[in-house]
């Protein structure tokens, strides 16, 4: 599975989560955290968001495209996410209701 082979199936099927960003941790938590622990942590969300778009190519360039928007057009949120992916759909089909 290609998904596998570039190292992002556990990022689509919700095994490796996004990290919690510092600013969502709780006030007194924050005060405890050095600056090494700090940049670790926003690294650690790069290399996720890195993956979750490497993720995203990958499942795009292999879905034929009338499925395609449903996938880009999800209300839904991704694994480990705190937003919901919406972008346009790649066809003017998919733009019609």
């Amino acid at each position: 599975m290609l998904l596998s082979e570039k190292k992002v199936w556990d990022v689509v099927n919700g095994k490796i989560t996004r990290p919690q960003a510092v600013e969502d941790y709780p006030a007194e938590e924050q005060a405890t955290l050095r600056d090494t622990d700090k940049r670790r942590i926003l690294k650690e969300i790069t290399e996720w968001d890195e993956k979750n778009e490497e993720a995203l190519r990958v499942i795009s360039f292999t879905v034929i495209d009338r499925l395609q928007g449903p996938i880009h057009w999800s209300p839904q949120k991704a694994p480990g996410t705190s937003y919901a992916r919406y972008t346009l759909p790649t066809t003017s089909r998919e733009n019609t209701p």
